[in-house]
C-alpha cells in the first residue's frame, strides 16, 4: 500500500523537539566546535486533528535517535519529547502549538532529548512546512518544565543551533486523509542537525 503523505508541522519535534537533534559541521551552515547528527523517527499525535481547513492546533511527540555522530563520542542514541513524554496529549504539557492545515501549517513549542549517555538537550524550536515537507529550527535552552518536571541542558551548549529537514507521513494502514477523515497522528522522520558556529 502506498503511503500518503501529510503536510503538517508537529515537531518535534523536537524537535523537535522538535526537533529535536543535534548537527554536524555544515549541517547548520556554520563550522561547529561540537555537535551531532542523528535519524530521528517518532509519531505526533495532533489534537484537534488537521484537515483541509486552516486552524490551531497542538501536539505531543516521542521519537527515537538513532546511529548518531557526534564530537562527544559517548553519544551514540536517545530519545526525544516534546510535550509529554509519552507523545500523548496528557498532563500539563505545556503543548507545542501551530496553525495550519494538512496543507501547510507553523509550529512552536520546546523538545527536550535524553541521550544514551545519561545526559539531555532542550530546545526551543520552530517549524514551517507544506505538504510533506517541513523545515525545523530551533535554539539548545538551559532548561524547560513538563508536567511539573525540570529537564536541564547538560550536552552542548544553550545558545547553540539546530536544523532539521523532516518528512511526515500519515500511518500506513490509517483511514486519515484530512479531507473527510482528519489526521490525528503522523509520523516523522528525518535527519537532525546541530552544532556551534565558531
Amino acid at each position: 500500500m502506498r503511503r500518503r503523505r501529510l503536510g503538517l508541522v508537529a515537531a518535534t519535534a523536537v524537535a523537535l523537539a522538535a526537533g529535536a537533534s543535534w548537527g554536524v559541521p555544515g549541517v547548520v551552515g556554520h563550522a561547529a566546535q561540537e555537535g551531532a547528527s542523528c535519524t530521528l523517527a517518532g509519531t505526533a499525535n495532533l489534537n484537534p486533528g488537521l484537515s483541509t481547513t486552516s486552524q490551531s492546533f497542538q501536539y505531543a511527540f516521542s521519537g527515537t535517535m538513532s546511529g548518531c555522530h557526534s564530537t562527544d563520542s559517548t553519544l551514540t542514541s536517545g530519545t526525544v519529547f516534546a510535550g509529554s513524554p509519552t507523545g500523548t496529549i496528557t498532563g500539563s504539557g505545556p503543548f507545542p502549538s501551530g496553525t495550519g492545515s494538512c496543507g501547510s501549517s507553523t509550529t512552536s513549542g520546546v523538545a527536550v532529548v535524553q541521550w544514551n549517555n545519561g545526559k539531555a538537550t532542550v530546545v526551543s524550536y520552530s517549524t514551517n512546512g507544506a505538504g510533506a515537507g517541513v523545515s525545523l529550527q530551533g535554539t539548545v535552552i538551559a532548561s524547560t518544565v513538563v508536567n511539573g518536571v525540570t529537564y536541564t541542558t547538560t550536552e552542548f551548549a544553550a545558545g547553540e543551533q539546530t536544523a532539521a529537514p523532516l518528512v511526515f507521513s500519515v500511518p500506513v494502514g490509517s483511514n486519515q486523509n484530512c479531507a473527510t477523515v482528519p489526521a490525528t497522528t503522523a509520523n516523522i522522520n528525518g535527519q537532525t542537525a546541530l552544532g556551534s558556529a565558531q
